[in-house]
């Protein structure tokens, strides 16, 4: 049985820079999972925004 995740998720990944550009590929498992119309947003400090601003796997990044 497959299962999918829902479609609207927030990742809350605020700082460390290492913590955040790892989470690239769990970005991308879920996007594959989800599917292309899933939302999936991502929260990060205004200072490590660029890290994930541009991953087409996102649908919105918040800065905080």
């Amino acid at each position: 049985m497959k299962r999918s995740l829902p479609t609207k998720t927030v990742v809350f990944r605020l700082s460390s820079i290492g913590d955040i550009v790892l989470s690239s590929p769990l970005l991308r498992v879920m996007r594959a999972s989800a599917g292309p119309k899933a939302r999936i947003d991502f929260v990060v400090k205004k200072e490590y925004a660029d890290l994930v601003k541009f991953s087409h796997h996102l649908s919105v990044v918040h800065e905080f």
